[in-house]
Formats: C-alpha cells, sequence, structure tokens
C-alpha cells in the first residue's frame, strides 16, 4: 500500500507580504549622505598623526570621531547633510574648532586645521562657511534646498523635475506646466538620458529599464 502526503502551497498573498517586508527593509537602508575630509598640521606644515578629530552635528548633538594617519589625514563619511562643527584637540596643542558648516547631499567637504603650540584650556574658534566651489573632486552639482523650491514661481508645481533646469549642464528638462507620461529625459553635459544618464530616489534606482528613462 503507497502512501502520499500533501503539502500545503503558501498563497500568492504570503509571497506578496515577503516581497513587501524585504523591500521595505532594503529601501529603508539607503541613505544620502555626506562627508568632511582634511589634514592636520602644526604652525610650520609638518602633520600630526594620531590624533583625534571630533565632528557634531549641531541639530542632533550627534558627534563622530576619526583618527589622523600617518600624513595627517583624517576622513569622517556617511554623514547626514545639515550643520555641523569639527573640533581638533592634542596634547600641547591650543583647541582648535570651526563651526558653521553646512553639508549638502553628496557633498565631500575639506577642512584644514593648523593647530598653534600652546594649553589645551586655549580654544581658537572659527565661525566659517565653506568655500561653494568643490576642490575634491571634479563632479558637478546642485542642491535645490526648501527654500528656493517654495519661493520660486514654478507654474502651479504640477512638474518638479524642470527644477533640473536649474542645474549646471543640463537641458531640455521639461516644463513646470506638464506632466512626463513617458518619463524624464534631459541632457545632462552633451548626454542625453539614452546614453548614460541615470535616476536615483532615496538611493534606489528611478528609471525606466524599458525606454531608459528617469
Amino acid at each position: 500500500m503507497s502512501h502520499s502526503r500533501r503539502y500545503p502551497i503558501p498563497s500568492l498573498a504570503a509571497f506578496s507580504f515577503l516581497f513587501v517586508v524585504f523591500v521595505a527593509r532594503t529601501v529603508s537602508a539607503q541613505e544620502i549622505t555626506a562627508s568632511i575630509t582634511g589634514s592636520v598640521t602644526d604652525a610650520s606644515g609638518a602633520v600630526i598623526p594620531a590624533i583625534t578629530v571630533t565632528v557634531t552635528n549641531v541639530e542632533t548633538g550627534i558627534s563622530r570621531d576619526a583618527v589622523t594617519s600617518s600624513t595627517g589625514d583624517y576622513q569622517v563619511p556617511l554623514l547626514r547633510p545639515g550643520p555641523y562643527r569639527v573640533s581638533v584637540q592634542a596634547a600641547g596643542f591650543k583647541t582648535y574648532e570651526q563651526s558653521g558648516i553646512r553639508l549638502e547631499v553628496n557633498q565631500r567637504a575639506r577642512v584644514d586645521f593648523v593647530l598653534q603650540v600652546g594649553n589645551a584650556v586655549e580654544r581658537v574658534e572659527v565661525t566659517a562657511e565653506l568655500p561653494a566651489i568643490n576642490t575634491e573632486n571634479a563632479t558637478v552639482g546642485k542642491v535645490i534646498d526648501h527654500k528656493s523650491i517654495t519661493t520660486m514661481p514654478l507654474n502651479g508645481r504640477l512638474n518638479i523635475t524642470g527644477l533640473l533646469a536649474l542645474a549646471p549642464g543640463i537641458q531640455n528638462a521639461g516644463t513646470q506646466d506638464g506632466v512626463p507620461i513617458f518619463g524624464v529625459n534631459p541632457t545632462v553635459s552633451g548626454a542625453s538620458g539614452r546614453m548614460g544618464v541615470s535616476f536615483t530616489l532615496d538611493g534606489v534606482s528611478n528609471s525606466n529599464p524599458l525606454i531608459e528613462r528617469g
């Protein structure tokens, strides 16, 4: 006599639920961040290795530390955009602190320090905005902040992608009163959307693979 056993088949709804949960967790891990890098030297130009550089988000109070390398360089990646201050404290030198640093999306800011000989309880405080020119790489970008969006006449704001026209090197971004039914296909530095231009939203691809448009 043969025996057979029936195994329950998971429903399509169960698969859908698992898929949605997996996607939700994956997307939540995506972030658009910035970084601060630089070097620490003394007044003679000699590098100062193995000292701690503290980067603090002014709004949240959260701090991150980095230790200078043998060449006096440091780097603090994966920082949320926002206002920051950076401080350096080393034995035999005055404590140095620079505030007024505002990081934008994907910005790689450079903050160098030249420490002065003295007691650590003595402080040198500098409040200065970083230069708008990117000196770390050849990337060209444009951050359009909340104030710019709310104060500009945007023709009813039907199509937010028209703001792409404010960035350097972009043409054919579309109009504010049009709806991009077939996607967004601007020309970036002479290359069209079908020639390697990609679009992301919160770190996840936002391109249509069929028509190769945003």
